[in-house]
């Protein structure tokens, strides 16, 4: 037979050992609360971070693009196909307007017909033109003579034509 010993706890060992459960458990639930936190405190540091190195990363590859067509860019003439010029707003709440030109050319290099497309916001335009251009101009372009769908009109490009309009 198991004999098994009384304990003699007074009321105040009881309200003791109720008090150290207590604090156990609060103890465990705070450590789990800093647990989630860091773990959220992680996730937003490790997503700042990865945002940061994404839009180093988009702006890196158009610099490096642009590298590439002046490394080992050709220049030639290409034909206007289209100019359109753009106006819209951004956002309906907002007062301010897009204003830009889209411009679709056409070029060939030695073996074959390359159509491009630039689109040129208003505020740059005359960085690149000195006159309004239209549909069949000439303009000077670059692209890369390795890939020849890279490419881009040269600033300050001439325009050819009989009768130029200055831009209002």
């Amino acid at each position: 037979m198991y004999y098994f010993k009384k304990s003699h706890k007074t009321e105040e060992t009881i309200k003791k050992d109720k008090d150290v459960w207590y604090f156990m458990q609060q103890r465990i639930i705070n450590q789990k609360h800093l647990k989630n936190q860091r773990i959220s405190k992680n996730f937003m540091s490790y997503s700042l971070i990865g945002l940061v190195i994404i839009l180093f990363g988009t702006f890196g590859f158009y610099l490096f693009q642009d590298y590439k067509i002046e490394k080992n860019g050709v220049e030639t003439k290409a034909k206007i196909d289209l100019v359109k010029r753009n106006s819209y707003r951004a956002n309906d709440m907002d007062p301010q307007w897009i204003e830009n030109y889209l411009i679709w050319y056409t070029f060939k290099t030695k073996k074959k017909t390359i159509r491009g497309y630039q689109q040129i916001l208003l505020e740059d335009y005359h960085s690149y033109f000195d006159y309004e251009i239209k549909n069949l101009d000439s303009i000077n372009i670059m692209y890369n003579s390795k890939s020849p769908n890279e490419n881009k009109i040269c600033k300050n490009g001439q325009v050819k034509r009989m009768s130029t309009t200055p831009i209002k």
